[in-house]
Formats: structure tokens, C-alpha cells, sequence
């Protein structure tokens, strides 16, 4: 009996890709555990979802936030350009060969405005992880990925910031769509990850100002028109669908 049938018996979702499928029991209990299922109708993005799985999830959970509110499902295209300095310097720090920023887009981001990023491309597996506070990415297949990430709990504690945020719950009121938790000053200036240091900020403005501090490579408006839709009420997902 084949590892997948085995996987699909035992009640566990399988994606199968063109030469290899994905066994999707980390992201299946990951969303699960941590997102409530939908009890109005989805929010869906515009932009149509080539990976499979990250397709899955927002087939499954539309846009929304977690139970807690330290993750957001949010639509990639209304989020890519300012995320577009960490693609660019993710391109920049690769091969060359995996990836040339465009592509990539975020599809869930923590109440401390990192984000977890995947490749639209027909027929691959890439997602990744790029924290805005230090620059760390990681790129790779989505169990990887997972497993050195959203199920780790000491990543989660220390790299997501989760301790410092059930320090700071109940978050009232919670963040808007366009909103996060920074630190200020920003770590890369001497500030600190704590509870004195964290203040509530528009997210696009925040995210503008990190790059900007840390010299990561601009897009010019021409490259990011071609792959940006501009974001309404409803693809910023503002309903906590659940």
C-alpha cells in the first residue's frame, strides 16, 4: 500500500501536484486548531490561487483571523506590494534560479505584521516565512515549512512573538485589517521585543518604514501595478470570519 492511500485512510488530506503529491496533516491541523470554521460566507481573494494548498485554505476559511488574533488569513494581492522589499530581497539572497519576487505573495501575517508568504506558480509546492522585525526568511515545501514554523512552539513563542501576545490579550479592541503591533523603536534601531515597547500601527506605514530603515530594494510602481490588485473593504478581510 502506497505512503499516500496509507495518508488517505487514515483521514488525512493529500494535494496531489503533476509527479508528487503533498500530504497536508501539518496545515490541516495547524488551521484546525487555531481558526474557527466560517458560519457566514467566505470571503474569498480575487486574485485565483495556483497553489493548491494555500487554495484549499481559503476555499476552506476565506479571509479571516484566528480564534486569538495572532494570525490573519488576507488576501495576497491587496497585501503584496508592501511586502514586495522583503520578495525582492528574498530574490536577492537566493540562487536566482527558485524565484523572482513577482511571484510571491503573503497569505497569512501575525498580529506583529510578519508574514507567511507563498509562490503562485502552477504546479509548485514553495511557501516561506519572512520576519519584518530581523529580515529572517526561510523558503521551502509546505510540511517543511510547517514543522519548522507553526508547529514549532518555542518559533512560535519567540520568533512569532506569541508569548509577548498572550501578554498583551485580550487585545481590545482588536487589530483592523490594516493594522498591527510594532515595536518602536524598531529593533533594527536598538528597540526592544517587550511589552513597553510595542505600540499600535497602521501596517502599510510601518512596513514602509522597516524597509526603508533597512535598506531593502524598492520595486518601482511599474513593476508592482503589473501584479497588485488595489485592496477594498471586503478583500481586507474586516469580518473575523468566525
Amino acid at each position: 500500500m502506497g505512503e499516500d492511500l496509507r495518508a488517505e485512510l487514515k483521514g488525512e488530506h493529500v494535494v496531489h501536484l503533476p509527479g508528487r503529491s503533498i500530504r497536508t496533516d501539518m496545515t490541516d491541523e495547524f488551521f484546525t486548531l487555531n481558526f474557527n470554521e466560517p458560519t457566514a460566507p467566505i470571503v474569498r481573494p480575487r486574485l485565483p490561487i495556483l497553489h493548491p494548498v494555500i487554495n484549499g485554505l481559503y476555499e476552506r476559511y476565506g479571509c479571516c483571523r484566528s480564534k486569538n488574533g495572532l494570525f490573519r488569513l488576507v488576501d495576497p494581492a491587496a497585501w503584496q506590494e508592501p511586502y514586495t522589499p522583503w520578495f525582492l530581497m528574498m530574490r536577492d539572497e537566493g540562487e536566482g534560479d527558485v524565484f523572482e519576487g513577482p511571484e510571491l505573495y503573503p497569505f497569512m501575517t501575525t498580529a506583529f505584521g510578519s508574514a507567511f508568504v507563498f509562490a503562485n506558480l502552477d504546479g509548485e509546492d514553495l511557501v516561506g516565512y519572512v520576519d519584518i522585525t530581523t529580515n529572517f526568511n526561510v523558503m521551502g515545501g509546505v510540511r517543511s515549512i510547517f514543522k519548522r514554523t507553526l508547529r514549532d512552539p518555542i518559533f512560535t513563542q519567540y520568533n512569532l512573538h506569541g508569548g509577548l501576545y498572550d501578554e498583551l490579550s485580550p487585545v481590545q479592541p482588536p487589530l483592523e485589517p490594516d493594522q498591527c503591533f510594532g515595536f518602536l523603536p524598531p529593533l533594527a534601531l536598538g528597540g526592544e521585543a517587550t511589552r513597553e515597547g510595542v505600540h499600535r500601527v497602521q501596517l502599510r506605514e510601518h512596513l514602509d518604514l522597516l524597509a526603508q530603515l533597512t535598506g531593502l530594494p524598492m520595486a518601482s510602481r511599474d513593476q508592482v501595478q503589473r501584479h497588485v490588485t488595489p485592496p477594498t473593504a471586503a478583500t481586507d478581510c474586516r469580518g473575523s470570519g468566525g
